[in-house]
């Protein structure tokens, strides 16, 4: 699936090679497009996270992003957000992030 932002979203800038991980635990709705983000950027960031040919816009309304076997993570994603990117399976991925707001 390809979920793309409203016109009115603009790219603040652009990440690549960022490490996204996914979580359900804790969360009331994990099919709804949110992730954890660290706290450079404020709750209600909106983040398209780009991997080959399938895009997602999330919004961030967690803190987190922690280390995942030694090294850290960019975002967290829903799980709802990442399997519109990749099988869950995968666990972890290396994906071009636009910050836009």
């Amino acid at each position: 699936p390809k979920i793309e932002a409203g016109s009115s979203a603009q790219v603040r800038k652009t990440l690549e090679h960022q490490k996204i991980s996914w979580y359900a635990k804790g969360l009331k709705d994990p099919k709804k497009f949110t992730t954890a983000c660290w706290r450079s950027y404020p709750k209600g960031t909106k983040f398209k996270i780009n991997y080959h040919t399938r895009s997602v816009v999330t919004i961030c309304d967690d803190r987190g992003a922690f280390e995942f076997n030694g090294s850290n993570v960019f975002l967290d994603v829903s799980s709802g957000a990442f399997s519109g990117l990749s099988d869950l399976r995968t666990g972890i991925i290396y994906a071009t992030v636009e910050v836009l707001n």
